[in-house]
C-alpha cells in the first residue's frame, strides 16, 4: 500500500471546502469565445477502432474539432484547476491506460498506467487545488473497489483508498471538499474479457459514500432491485445526487419496467424516478450518463441504446419529457447553468433549454466521422497560459 502525504492532501481538502463545487465550465449554449482570451471546448473520448482512438475538442461556435490520438479508447474527461489546457481522460472500463492530454497544443503531454493489480473504470477527479488526481480503479481479480490518488506533478501513484464496493464506476467530490460518492456498480469485469460481466449471481451495486482523507466509510445505499447495477451520477450545489441505472436484465426472472433513474441526499433513503415509466422503457435498461442543472433543478439521463435523453424534477420526482437522438451519449450543463448540451456517437451535438427541454435548433452541430463517447465535458482555457 503506497502512504499518502496526509498534510499537503488535508491542505487540499481544506481548499476544496472553500472552493465553489457544481458551478459547471464551458459555454452558454452557442455562444462564441467572448474576445477576452478565453476558449470554450466541449470534449469527448472518441473513436469507434484502436486506429481512432482519443480525444477530441470542439471549440466553440462548432467551427470544427481537432483530435488528439491516445491508442486507447477513453471514457470520462476531468480538467486540472490549476492548468485549466491540462485535461485527464480515463482509460475506459477495465482500461490500464489513461492521458494527460494539452487541449490547446493538441497533444498528449504524459499517460500513466492503472495501479498495479487493477483497471480503471472511466472515471475520477481533481482536488481543486490541483495538487491531486482521484481515479475510480478495481481489482482485477475480485473487482473490489479502489479509489487511486496521484500527485500531479508527475501523476505518480501516491495513495489508495478502499471504495466499500465492488466495481466503482463514476466517483465525485461532494459539496463539502471531504466525501466522496461512489457509484460502485457492483461488476466484476476483466481487460482480457472487456466490458463482460463475470458475476451476474454475485453482483452487489451501492450508492457510496466515503471520508477522502481517511477512507473511511460514511454511508451506503442499495435500490430495491439487486441486479440494478449503480454506474453514473452527477451532484448539485446542495449535495443532492443524481444516479443512473444499467439493469443487468439477463440476470432478471421477469420482464417488469423497473426505475433507472433516481436522486439521494445523505442521510436519507434514495428515491427512484417512478412516475414517467412507460417512457422509460424506451431506454432499454441503460443510462449511459447523467447531468444535473442545478439552477432549472432538472437531472437528465442519457441512453445510447434507447436514443433517447429523460429528464425529472429533481424536487418533485416528477418525469418532465424526452429527446429523441440517435445513440444518445454524452450530456452536460452549460455555463450559464440554463441549458443541457447533448452528444451522440454519430458526431451530433444539441442543446436543450433547461426548464422546457425545448431545443435550440439553430445551435445543432454534426461533425462527420467523429465518434463522440459516453461523457461531454464543457472546459474553458485561458490560452494565454
Amino acid at each position: 500500500m503506497v502512504r499518502l502525504d496526509r498534510r499537503r492532501f488535508v491542505a487540499g481538502l481544506v481548499a476544496a471546502a472553500a472552493s465553489p463545487v457544481g458551478s459547471g465550465w464551458g459555454c452558454a449554449a452557442g455562444g462564441d469565445a467572448d474576445g477576452d482570451g478565453r476558449g470554450f471546448y466541449w470534449l469527448s473520448a472518441q473513436g469507434s477502432e484502436e486506429s481512432d482512438f482519443g480525444l477530441v475538442a470542439s471549440k466553440e461556435p462548432h467551427e470544427g474539432v481537432s483530435r488528439i490520438a491516445t491508442g486507447f479508447r477513453g471514457h470520462d474527461v476531468a480538467q486540472h484547476p490549476g492548468r485549466p489546457w491540462e485535461v485527464t481522460m480515463f482509460g475506459r472500463r477495465p482500461g490500464t491506460r489513461s492521458a494527460v492530454v494539452d487541449v490547446v497544443r493538441g497533444s498528449v503531454e504524459t499517460t500513466f498506467t492503472a495501479a498495479p493489480g487493477c483497471a480503471f473504470q472511466g472515471h475520477g477527479f481533481f482536488t481543486p487545488d490541483g495538487h491531486y488526481l482521484v481515479t475510480s480503479e478495481a481489482d482485477t481479480v475480485t473487482a473490489a473497489g479502489k479509489l487511486g490518488i496521484r500527485e500531479t506533478d508527475t501523476y505518480s501513484l501516491v495513495g489508495e483508498v478502499d471504495t466499500h464496493g465492488m466495481g466503482p464506476h463514476e466517483i465525485q467530490l461532494m459539496p463539502d471538499g471531504a466525501t466522496v460518492v461512489i457509484a460502485n456498480g457492483g461488476l466484476l469485469t476483466r481487460p482480457e474479457t472487456g466490458t463482460q460481466v463475470l458475476n451476474l449471481d454475485t453482483m452487489d451495486s451501492s450508492l457510496t459514500y466515503i471520508d477522502l482523507e481517511t477512507g473511511e466509510l460514511l454511508e451506503q445505499r442499495r435500490v430495491p432491485e439487486p441486479k440494478a447495477s449503480i454506474r453514473h451520477l452527477d451532484v448539485t450545489d446542495d449535495g443532492t445526487v443524481a444516479f443512473g441505472i444499467q439493469l443487468q436484465r439477463e440476470a432478471l426472472d421477469h420482464e417488469r419496467v423497473l426505475a433507472l433513474a433516481g436522486i439521494h441526499r445523505q442521510g436519507e433513503e434514495a428515491l427512484l424516478f417512478e412516475d414517467g415509466l412507460d417512457w422509460v422503457e424506451l431506454m432499454n435498461d441503460y443510462v449511459g450518463s447523467v447531468a444535473v442543472s442545478a439552477g432549472a433543478r432538472v437531472a437528465g439521463f442519457t441512453s445510447p441504446r434507447g436514443d433517447v435523453a429523460t429528464f425529472w424534477h429533481l424536487d418533485s420526482g416528477g418525469y418532465l419529457g424526452l429527446h429523441q437522438l440517435v445513440d444518445a451519449s454524452g450530456l452536460a450543463e452549460s455555463t450559464d447553468r440554463g441549458h443541457f448540451v447533448l452528444s451522440s456517437s454519430v458526431g451530433e451535438v444539441r442543446t436543450l433549454q433547461a426548464t422546457d427541454l425545448v431545443e435550440a435548433r439553430s445551435a445543432r452541430r454534426r461533425f462527420e466521422d467523429v465518434r463522440w463517447d459516453n461523457h461531454l465535458v464543457a472546459v474553458i482555457v485561458e490560452e494565454d497560459s
